[in-house]
């Protein structure tokens, strides 16, 4: 199967160092991811009910959604604090809330497949933290995959001070 070229980006905003604004700020940005995912839930839905619920999310324009999104990283990231996330990923694995600053504030060159590229200094910190013994893969039965999403950014979403439009194709 031929699927092309995978490029994943995660930028990394500020969250609460609270506990209790961090779970709110959690779920707020659950409803956001999920009027994001809106245009492929309403196709791909597990049952006719998740399919129709997408169907009505999908109403609410991708424009105040991202509106919501860039309003969220300005507020947190006015000042420092102890953890980052990337607001559209799920997050509370294993009860913790975000990433530490520390591991993506300095960074390394890494050769991986004959290529030289650049990774978070504490690398092994993080993947530890996210997998535990990381060098060692799941076996067969416990190993995840996720479908293919396309998304398409319209030619002039610079013009239109940097939000992707939903695409109908």
């Amino acid at each position: 199967m031929k699927t092309g070229i995978f490029l994943d980006i995660f930028p990394r905003d500020n969250v609460p160092n609270s506990k209790f604004r961090y779970l709110l700020h959690s779920l707020y940005c659950y409803t956001l991811r999920k009027l994001l995912y809106s245009e492929a839930g309403r196709v791909t839905g597990k049952n006719v009910l998740i399919r129709l619920w997408y169907r009505l999310l999908f109403l609410v324009p991708a424009s105040f959604t991202f509106r919501r999104l860039r309003n969220l990283a300005k507020r947190y990231n006015r000042k420092r604090t102890e953890r980052v996330r990337c607001y559209a990923f799920p997050m509370l694995l294993k009860g913790q809330y975000g990433y530490k600053r520390e591991w993506f504030e300095e960074t390394t060159e890494i050769t991986f497949e004959g290529l030289v590229f650049s990774c978070a200094l504490d690398y092994k910190g993080y993947l530890t933290d996210l997998y535990g013994d990381y060098m060692t893969p799941p076996p067969p039965d416990k190993r995840h995959w996720h479908p293919v999403s396309r998304f398409k950014l319209p030619d002039d979403s610079i013009e239109n001070n940097g939000e992707p439009q939903q695409s109908s194709d």
